[in-house]
């Protein structure tokens, strides 16, 4: 019977290893390829079967993020699992987990495509997949590939270039070419590929920490920002925001978003967070003070708005209670380590879901 993944035990021999006898960042690409290749063939849709039809898989990209070490001789377990496609989806995702006993050593993602024997791109319903095909919900990772972790002592990562992806970067509404970023700036990420993306924005927003090599922190995501008053509020500011205001005060946040609240005629307003503490600070105004004053020195729109309270009126704190996140993530299905708390809104959906039930 079918389970919907596949499995494999794998000896971490000298070919899989680099100058330090620890698993390289190319070697976790291979292990998850050719375990995913065994899958296919068991599944029918490997690559002989494939050939027979006249058809290709084609690999659109990868991305591996590296969690934790892997030695010489280790004995490892690799995991790989199609992701649910619909028929008609021409693009679909398999995902991959390799582990040391109980930790993990690296999170995998593809995606692929069918290339069929007139040059055309097939439709997931002619892949040849089995219709009662198993497949196990969620993604190893969220995010498209585009980057790898290759020294597990820094937290940014090296901006792969030789992949066969075009890189650009948005910033407002003007796009930057590669040589043209600098450090220090965040970025929408945006790509072409020779598999067939065109000025793909994947929805990531990057930090430039180095340009030689080129090496990209994550910053946030393109739809989590607030810009109701002209400010240009990202996640990046909000968590350094929150980092340096913990810091100060002792106060210990476990999760927040934040969101506009009007005025009455709109023309003024203030942001509302919505934070749930594991340690709560000594007195919540100078909490909010500071936040305020933090986000002023990261985010000079935000600080532009703020002057003399033009725009934008002082910011407000609502504590929520324990669990308040936790409960929101189970009623809408998302409990698990791939779903994130929206940080940053635009508009009160989220944030008045969560005030509904913090009032329960």
């Amino acid at each position: 019977m079918q389970t919907g993944f596949f499995e494999k035990q794998i000896v971490l021999t000298p070919d899989l290893c680099g100058s330090a006898a620890a698993l390289s960042p190319l070697a976790a690409f291979t292990i998850f390829q050719g375990v995913a290749s065994e899958h296919a063939e068991k599944i029918g849709v490997g690559g002989a079967a494939m050939a027979k039809r006249g058809e290709f898989w084609l690999t659109v990209h990868s991305r591996v993020d590296f969690y934790g070490p892997a030695y010489l001789m280790d004995e490892l377990t690799a995991r790989t699992w199609p992701e649910r496609c619909e028929g008609r989806d021409i693009r679909c995702f398999r995902s991959y987990r390799l582990t040391h006993g109980e930790k993990t050593v690296a999170l995998g993602r593809t995606q692929w495509a069918i290339l069929g024997p007139e040059g055309k791109i097939l439709r997931f319903e002619q892949s040849g997949f089995p219709v009662d095909f198993p497949f196990r919900p969620g993604a190893a990772i969220d995010e498209p590939p585009t980057r790898f972790h290759d020294d597990l002592t820094r937290d940014d990562m090296l901006l792969m270039l030789d992949y066969g992806t075009y890189y650009e970067f948005r910033s407002g509404e003007q796009i930057v070419p590669l040589e043209g970023v600098r450090v220090g700036e965040v970025y929408a990420m945006i790509v072409t590929s020779i598999n067939g993306l065109w000025r793909y924005e994947i929805g990531d927003t990057v930090e430039f920490t180095s340009t030689n090599p080129y090496r990209i922190r994550f910053a946030g995501r393109t739809r989590q920002f607030i810009n109701a008053f002209g400010e240009e509020l990202m996640v990046d500011n909000a968590d350094k925001a929150i980092a340096m205001t913990c810091l100060r005060t002792g106060a210990k946040v476990k999760e927040y978003t934040a969101a506009p609240l009007f005025m009455l005629d709109k023309a003024k307003g203030r942001h509302q967070w919505f934070i749930e503490f594991d340690k709560k600070p000594e007195s919540l105004d100078e909490f909010a003070t500071l936040l305020d004053q933090n986000l002023q020195k990261l985010n000079s729109d935000y600080e532009a708005k703020r002057y003399k309270e033009i725009s934008l009126q002082p910011l407000e704190i609502r504590v929520a209670r324990e669990g308040t996140f936790y409960e929101w993530l189970r009623r809408k299905g998302k409990l698990g380590g791939q779903h994130k708390i929206p940080r940053l809104s635009n508009d009160r959906t989220f944030i008045e879901e969560l005030g509904k039930i913090c009032d329960l």
